[in-house]
């Protein structure tokens, strides 16, 4: 085979690269394409091995179109049983983290946009919504606004949390009032507060859950669709049901302190 020269060797890898540039940017877009439908974990995950896959495709092709790289390569990993055994000494975490990544985008225990928590050992190692999954890592954003990037293999090892699973999450809101308030009204206030918000699926019936120094507790058990909408139906309710108590002067009873001076030559 003639020898190329370094122009065009040049030439070939600027190619190369420019065809791995192009075809990783057309598989992002039609991955994100597909995403818009499908918010699934393992979309992500697979859309960093094709990449990858991409990358080494390219790589070997340039290196088939370069003579003498064979040679090259024969020198570089002339033991290749050696290269092997350092390689994959070397590459135990990463590789863990790709096969538990495969694991985690079979099982599908989460997807982009629920929310989970990890626990492992007892203590959370992160908790918040799922904003994306690579090859190696899951990205975690928490509620403090900072994400929180978890290697695969600690996931797979760990036990995740998903309240996203569950049809119809419940939660309960509790409403102290004075003793002197009107509570038939207040059940009434509190029952139209829940009925109106679109975020729930249903709402029991206002029950008086027990006494206090300072009033009466009325709970009611509010069931949404899933958690985000139960947070947000639990805010809006609470906030209605605020708004309303000091309309029809309903008092929402709290400690107060009163401090007095008392004079310096009083007994």
């Amino acid at each position: 085979m003639e020898k190329m020269s370094v122009g065009n060797i040049v030439l070939v890898v600027v190619v190369g690269v420019a065809v791995s540039y192009l075809a990783i940017r057309l598989s992002n877009a039609i991955f994100k394409k597909v995403e818009k439908k499908n918010k699934s974990v393992a979309l992500r995950f697979s859309n960093s091995i094709v990449n990858v896959g991409i990358t080494l495709v390219m790589i070997a092709v340039v290196f088939s179109l370069i003579p003498n790289s064979e040679s090259l390569g024969n020198r570089l990993f002339r033991s290749s049983s050696l290269a092997l055994a350092l390689f994959t000494f070397a590459a135990q975490k990463p590789l863990g983290n790709i096969i538990s990544g495969i694991m985690l985008s079979a099982s599908k225990p989460f997807a982009v946009g629920q929310k989970i928590r990890v626990l492992s050992g007892g203590s959370i190692i992160a908790e918040g919504i799922v904003t994306g999954m690579s090859m190696r890592q899951t990205i975690i954003e928490q509620y403090d606004g900072q994400s929180c990037i978890v290697p695969n293999s600690i996931i797979d090892e760990s036990v995740i949390v998903n309240t996203n699973y569950t049809e119809g999450v419940g939660n309960f809101l509790e409403f102290e009032i004075g003793y002197y308030s009107n509570i038939d009204l207040a059940r009434t206030i509190i029952k139209e507060a829940c009925e109106s918000e679109e975020g729930v699926m249903s709402c029991g019936n206002v029950l008086l859950n027990r006494f206090t120094e300072n009033g009466v507790v009325l709970k009611i058990q509010v069931t949404s669709v899933d958690l985000n909408a139960s947070f947000s139906a639990c805010s809006e309710i609470r906030e209605k049901v605020l708004r309303d108590f000091h309309k029809n002067d309903i008092v929402i009873p709290y400690n107060t302190i009163t401090v007095s001076e008392s004079s310096p030559h009083s007994p």
